[in-house]
Order: C-alpha cells, then structure tokens, then sequence
C-alpha cells in the first residue's frame, strides 16, 4: 500500500515538474525537445514543446516527432541531416545543424537544430530546440549580394586600392592600379615586389617605409612608380600599417591616385597660404588643428558646420574637448596619451560624440595625426551620425557608396539584376523632375527620357545584350575607351526641355566577385550646349568652305604645317591646278612660281615678318585693312602669253586665343589695271604737256592780240568821235557796230585769259565762310540792287574747304545773272544750303524770266549764249562758274521753266574736294 503511496506521490511530482516545463517552454521562440539514448544506441523522445505545430506544422506527440521531422527535412539536406544526428549521438557531442524544413503546407523555412548532452548514469539525455532561422538567412543572403554589387562598384573608383605583405611583396591592388600601371589584369600583379619591381627607386621605398614609422601612415605622400613599359607615373597616396590580433604589423594598405596631370598644379597649391586656407576649408571632412594643450589653432568651414559656431569664436579661443560629449572626454585624454607614447600599437581612427550650438549630438569618426616637427594635431571629424545604426561595416559601405552616388553632381542610376532602380541621385531628380521615391524599386528609369517604355542603355548591358545596341542606338554609341565592358551614346531626346535635350550617357554593368552581372549604373550629360557650338562651328565651316568655293576672287587657305586646306575653284580656273593636285600638300607656290619658294603666307604663318622684304623687296606695304595683314603686287613672267601683274593679300587665322593655326592669301590680276596705269601715265604726261601748251597758247594770244585790239578800239572810237554827225546814217551805225565788237572781242580776251588762269593762279584752299563771302557779294552789288530794287535772302551758310575768291566769284556771277534776266516784277533771289550725301548743295533761286529746259547744259559751254535773249554778255561767266565749282571737287546744274525763273545749283565736298589743293 506504501509503494502505491509512493508512484502515486512521485506521478504526481512529474506531472507538475511537466506543467512547469511546459509553461516554461510556452515563451520560448522555437520547439524544445529532450530525448535520450539508451546504451544500445536506442533513441527515445520523451518531450516535445507544444510550440511544434505553428512552427513546424507537426504533431507534438514525441514518439513520432523524430519520425515526422526528418521526414520534413529538405531532400537536399536530409543526408546531412541524418550524418550529423548520428555522429552527435555515437560521440554524445553537441548537435549543431542547419537546414531546411518543408511544412505539410508546402511553405518551406530556415532551421537550426541545436542540442546538448548530459550523462545520467548508462544513459545520455538531449535536451535541445529548434530555431526558424528563415529571416536570418534571407538578410544573410541580401547583404552578400549588396557586398559583391557595392565592391563591383567601389572597384571601378578611379583611386587605387593596394595592400602588401610584411615583405614587401603586393597581395592585393583594385583593377584601377593595373590599368594606371599598364597591366592586363590586377591578378598580373600579386606577387610583385613593390620596392624592386614597381617603385621607380627602391630608395624612395625606403625613404616612404621611414616616413610611415613616424606615424604609422602618411597622407598625401607622394612616390614615382614604373609602369610596365618602363615609363614613370607620379601618384599621391594615403597609406598605413595593418596588424594582426596580437597588434604585430602585418604589411601596408591604403590608396593611392594618378596626380601627373596635376603635379605642376599641386606644387603651386602648397606655395600658397590662400590656397592651402581654401583646400583646408574644403576637405569634406570637419577639420580642426589642435596645439599641445587642447587649444583650437585652426578651424575649417567644415567644423563651422558641424559646431555651429564662427570660426573667429573658436581659433586660439576654445579647447576642442568643450564640443566633445563628456561621457567620452575621459577615455579621449587617454587614447591622445597612449596615441602619443606609442602611436603605432594605438589606431589613429576612433569613433566620438560631438555636441554643436544646440546641444545636438554628432556621431563621428574622427582621424587624429601629428603634425610633424610642430606637435600640433590635425583632426579630421566625419560626421556619421545617420551611419551609426548601420549593423557591420558592409552597410556602412553600402551607405558610402550611396551617398556618393546621391550627391555626385552627376545625374546618374542604378538598376539591380531585376532591372529595378535602386540609385536615383538628387542630379537626376533635378534633371528629370522625377522624384526617387517615384522610381525606387521600379523598372520605370525609361521615363527620365522617353514617352513610351523602352530598354535603356543599362538594360541592354545588364542582359548582356550588346547585338542589340546598335537596334536603339544606330550610329550613336560606341564602346568606352575608359571603363571595361562600358558603352556610352550621344541622343537627341525631343521630349525634354522646351526645344529637346542632347544628352551623352555612359552606362556600366555591375558585376559581383565571380564576375556575374547583378546591375548596371548609367550617368548622364546634358550637352546640348556643346551640341549647338558643334552645330554652329559646322555651319560656320561649311558657310567659309562657300564663301571660299564661291568666291570670284583666287585665294586658299593653308594650316599650321603649311599645308593646303582650300583651293577654290576661282584658283583652280585662274591657275589650271586642280585642288586635288595640291589639297593637303605644302605645294601653293606652283600656281606662281617655276621652282620652291614660301609664298607670302608661308611668311606669316611663320611670324616671319622681317623675311618680306628678302622676297618682295619695294612690292609689299601693310595692310591697311586687315590686321597683321600685308599685300603685295608683283610680275610673274611664267603666267601667261606675256606674264601677268598679281595683287596679292596675306593675312594669319588665328584662333579664339589668338594663336596663329593658319594663313589666307588672296589674288588678283591687275594686269590690265598695271596696263592701264601705266597708258593713264602716258596720257597725263601728254595732257600735262599739252594743258601747259594751252595755257601758253591762250596767255600768249590774249596778251598779244590785246595791243592790236586796244588799238583798233581806240581808232574806231576817235573816227566816233570825229565823224559821227558827219557822215551819212549807215556810216554812223557801220562806226557803232564795230566800236562795239571792238569792245566785245576784248572783253572776250580777258575773259579767256581769266578762264585759262583759274587752275593756274587759283589761291590754296582753307577754311572759308560762305555766309562770310555772301555778305561781301551783296556789299558790292549794292548800288545794282538799290536801281533793280533786287532783294537777297539767304539761310544759314557753312564753313566749307575752298579758294574765298573764286567762291565769291561764283556767288556773284550767279547773283549778277539772276538780276540781268529779271522779268517785269523786281527780282526776288534766294540763297540756300543743304548737307545732303557728304556734299554742301548751294542754291540760288530767282524770280526771273527763265529759260526752255533744253538749253540747261549748253549754258555752261564757254562763250555759249541763249540765241533768243537780246541782253548783253560775253558768255564766259557760267563757264568759269563750272570751271571753279570743278576745280573744287563739285559739280553745277540749273533748273528752269520760260516765265518761273531759275534755281542754279552748285555742290562742295562736306570734307574738301581736291586734296592737292589743300594747304
């Protein structure tokens, strides 16, 4: 009865030891299990947590548990399964094992079996559980292929990532460093040794080891590297010591970059306290120097930032500690201590909280260096704050990489292997309006440039399809001489922008570790600007190409290496060479000369000015229109039946900076011009000769005929005297007549030798007063105007170049004539002056009797006289009115009408007539 009592009591401590285990297990994540193993190897499962069921879909019955589980187990992992339980069981070891579990639904998950083995006398008890671990494994699976996507990226960075061993020998270089060092692949290199077979001298690799033991790096240094053709590159690099779990130094790691390009601009850089200043305010990091004693020295735009407080506030002013959380001023001063004493066993990059103005916390990675021989710090805060809840330093790469991306001022995408955007850059989001968070996780990137769904360029290279470029972009790409497997286009988008957009684009597969596309990056540039100066440049070549071709006048064109680039066809015609005999060749002189020598062109191309003179000797003078232009004329007896006469003209091209790259020259044939001149010549000597014989001729035959005409007139005028009265009427009238044509024929005379003498005995023109000389006129044709009752008005008159005294003379003839042929009413005359085609016009209206408009140009014949106007004169006043107006560079005309009068016109040159005149 006791031993009932007993089982009944130990039964009934079971049970609730069960409940307790249950309710225990009720909480925890997983199904717990306990078996054991008999030490015949026999399994038996005593307990399974009710959590089976919703986690595994099983039933929690423990006899059948082990059957139903593995059952359950993925056929690709069920060996494994099996092998692991049983070697766990023989060994009575830990079990440890991951797979996965294939629900009755179907649904598949991730699990982890873990066990652990106690020994109760012959028998081992298991207690053990099992994790759905499908979470863990799929965020496991994401970040191994963001890690290969992000080193795919980073690799094609242009800085070049190396690392080496503690010999000296390279075990690792970015495909950046064999491509700037002229090998096939990275793998090429690994191995080298860098002091023998890539440093330029091995005792500059010396001297940069030394250098990296005061510090343990270097920033910035720069060495000499050998490319494998043998040629030298200048590189800058950041680099420090690694070092393994026991702080031993394991060899040197760090970046370096191509700076030969920039090396002259470097230097002047360091020369220059503002620039270094500028530099120093632009390191994208916040940067402060630090004096021994904490004290803030110098302060960049970047600290001012991140502080928010002034510069001027901080330098010299404050110690750098005041911006520091105080939960980690402590452990600072100490890591600054240890740093000091040995800077090699201490990293010099650590993480700290800093407080700005507002109290607001900054996480950040700071990088703190000596200054050497100053005992000064420079120290360098990135600010990481939106970084600090990234898990491992594969997602802070990850986040890097996308900043860059984000705020690179280059429009840019890019698409995972689904052809999804997961880059959409804030360039981009400017350039296309089109917000990243409407394209994310799309494959709408098409939408930036096209109205309708089409593949991009990144498309066609994420699906390797290269055939099928040139399908979208016939005669518009071509593959990148930069980036491997990197293809780039220029297109015309009619769609963006008012009047449509050029852009040239550059899209790049991503690939992974093992090579496998998994995305594509795709950046762009407008160049539409470019595109129209392009445009403008091609028209305004092939406008000059028609103007040249086109041109009536012979001319080419030559470059900087005298070789000829026009030939028109006025040259071709003009000298029988065809342009294809001499485009492209230095040969211009054959159109000229029978053997080589440098045409003027050739001299100026050269900037050969003093050699002028050495081949056109007395035949060339500066341009006077054409800057640094000269001409020349020249006789070429090889052309031509008899030779010819060229004007030539020769001017440098230069380009928009005002370098020469080129000559023009010119021709024209000014034979008949020299043939012509040169019978000009001829005439003028024989007219210079004959107006000097003239002139003696009528000089000699007015002063000779005056003493016989003076004396027949007196004669006939004392027979008038004498006998008039006396004789009968016709011989009184017969004396009339000839007293009178006596008098006529001298008046003739003197007017002829007048006439003659205007050229000869005119006085040297000056600056004359018109309204001056009209008021003398009127002085003296007083009395004439008082009898006539004649009145004179005038308008303002200019000052023109000229001979006074003839001017006056052509006011008072003109002024005498309009008061000789007055009507019956008083004469009404009127004086005026007008500017008119850089010619003063003078007018002078009357009211008189006028004439018949078909007389107008004999008025002006010497001696020529209106037949049917009975009014005394000798003909010759209108005569030497043209004579002098001529003289003075103008002309003279008449307008009139029977009874309305007549309005004599006469112009002067504005700026003078004939120069020679001039004094």
């Amino acid at each position: 009865m006791k031993n009932d009592e007993y089982f009944q009591e130990r039964e009934a401590i079971i049970a609730d030891h069960a409940c307790e285990l249950e309710e225990i297990t009720r909480n925890v994540p997983g199904v717990v299990f306990r078996f054991s193993v008999q030490p015949d190897g026999e399994v038996e499962v005593f307990y399974v947590s009710s959590s089976a069921p919703d986690l595994l879909g099983i039933s929690t019955n423990p006899p059948d548990f082990f059957r139903h589980f593995s059952e359950g187990v993925d056929s690709g992992d069920r060996a494994d399964f099996t092998s692991s339980l049983q070697e766990c069981i023989r060994s009575k070891s830990p079990w440890d094992f991951k797979g996965r579990f294939i629900k009755p639904s179907g649904d598949t998950i991730w699990f982890n079996a873990l066990a652990r083995p106690t020994i109760h006398g012959t028998k081992t008890i298991y207690s053990g559980i099992i994790l759905d671990i499908t979470g863990w494994k799929t965020a496991e699976e994401e970040v191994r292929q963001k890690e290969e996507k992000y080193r795919t990226i980073l690799e094609n960075i242009q800085d070049v990532f190396y690392r080496s061993d503690h010999n000296g020998n390279l075990i690792m270089i970015s495909p950046s460093g064999a491509s700037l060092l002229g090998y096939d692949s990275f793998e090429e290199m690994l191995g080298l040794s860098i002091a023998g077979q890539i440093y330029e001298n091995q005792e500059d690799r010396t001297a940069f080891l030394e250098k990296m033991k005061e510090a343990g790096f270097v920033q910035n240094y720069e060495v000499r590297l050998k490319r494998r053709n043998g040629t030298v590159v200048t590189v800058s690099t950041n680099s420090h010591f690694y070092y393994d779990s026991d702080n031993n130094i394991r060899g040197v790691e760090g970046i370096f970059r191509d700076i030969s390009e920039m090396k002259k601009a470097e230097e002047s850089i360091r020369a220059s306290e503002t620039l270094y200043r500028a530099i120093f305010d632009n390191t994208g990091a916040a940067t402060i120097i630090i004096s021994p004693a904490t004290t803030i020295l110098l302060v960049n735009s970047g600290w001012e930032k991140l502080t928010g407080i002034p510069r001027e506030a901080q330098e010299h002013m404050i110690s750098w500690t005041s911006f520091v959380d105080p939960k980690d001023v402590e452990w600072m001063r100490q890591y600054h201590y240890d740093r000091r004493k040995d800077p090699l066993s201490v990293p010099r990059v650590y993480e700290c909280r800093v407080i700005d103005s507002e109290k607001k916390i900054h996480f950040c990675i700071v990088n703190v260096d000596i200054i050497p021989g100053t005992g000064n710090s420079v120290a360098s805060f990135v600010d990481i704050t939106e970084l600090k809840q990234a898990e491992n330093a594969l997602r802070e790469n990850e986040y890097n990489t996308c900043e860059i991306i984000r705020g690179s001022p280059i429009p840019q995408f890019v698409i995972d292997r689904d052809h999804n955007v997961t880059q959409w850059n804030k360039a981009l989001e400017e350039y296309s309006g089109i917000k990243a968070s409407e394209v994310l996780n799309t494959n709408q990137q098409w939408r930036a440039f096209y109205t309708q769904e089409r593949p991009c360029m990144a498309d066609l290279l994420l699906e390797g399809q290269i055939e099928k470029i040139p399908q979208w972009y016939a005669g518009k790409f071509l593959k990148s001489p930069l980036i491997k497997d990197a293809y780039e286009a220029t297109d015309f988008f009619p769609s963006m922008g008012l009047s449509g957009t050029w852009l040239h684009f550059t899209a790049a597969p991503i690939r992974d570790k093992n090579g496998e596309t998994i995305g594509a990056v795709e950046t762009l540039e407008d160049v539409t600007r470019q595109k129209k100066v392009e445009e403008e440049i091609k028209e305004s070549k092939e406008r000059l190409n028609a103007v040249i071709q086109g041109s009536p006048i012979p001319q080419f064109v030559i470059d900087r290496d005298h070789r000829i680039t026009q030939w028109n066809r006025a040259l071709e015609e003009y000298s029988g060479i065809k342009t294809s005999e001499v485009l492209n060749t230095n040969q211009q002189w054959r159109a000229f000369y029978t053997q080589e020598r440098p045409c003027m062109a050739d001299l100026l191309l050269e900037g050969q000015i003093e050699n002028i003179p050495q081949w056109y000797e007395g035949k060339f003078l500066k341009s006077a229109l054409i800057k640094d232009g000269y001409e020349a004329t020249d006789f070429f007896p090889s052309m031509g039946p008899s030779g010819t006469w060229l004007h030539f003209t020769a001017a440098p091209v230069r380009d928009e900076d005002g370098m020469i790259i080129g000559a023009v020259e010119t021709l024209e044939d000014v034979t008949r011009q020299k043939t012509a001149e040169e019978q000009i010549v001829k005439k003028a000597d024989a007219l210079t000769r004959s107006n000097a014989e003239l002139e003696q001729f009528a000089y000699i035959a007015s002063h000779d005929l005056q003493e016989p005409l003076r004396m027949i007139a007196s004669y006939l005028q004392l027979i008038e005297r004498r006998y008039k009265g006396n004789l009968d009427t016709d011989a009184d009238e017969f004396i009339e007549y000839a007293v009178n044509g006596a008098k006529r024929l001298q008046n003739m005379i003197n007017g002829l030798l007048d006439f003659s003498r205007i050229q000869t005995r005119g006085r040297p023109f000056e600056r004359t007063d018109c309204e001056t000389l009209l008021k003398d006129v009127i002085t003296n044709e007083k009395i004439v105007l008082q009898e006539t009752g004649a009145t004179i008005t005038h308008e303002n008159l200019p000052m023109v170049w000229g001979d006074a005294s003839q001017l006056t003379r052509v006011f008072q003839n003109l002024i005498e004539n309009a008061i000789k042929f007055r009507g019956d009413e008083p004469p009404i005359i009127h004086v005026s002056a007008k500017n008119e085609d850089n010619y003063w016009i003078f007018s002078v209206k009357d009211n008189g009797i006028g004439f018949d408009p078909e007389y107008k140009d004999k008025l002006f014949i010497l001696f020529r006289r209106l037949h049917n106007i009975n009014i005394s004169g000798t003909g010759i006043g209108l005569a030497v009115c043209k004579r002098i107006v001529e003289r003075h560079g103008g002309k003279i005309w008449v307008d009139s009408a029977p009874g309305m009068g007549s309005t004599f016109s006469f112009s002067i040159p504005v700026t003078g007539g004939n120069h020679n005149e001039r004094t």
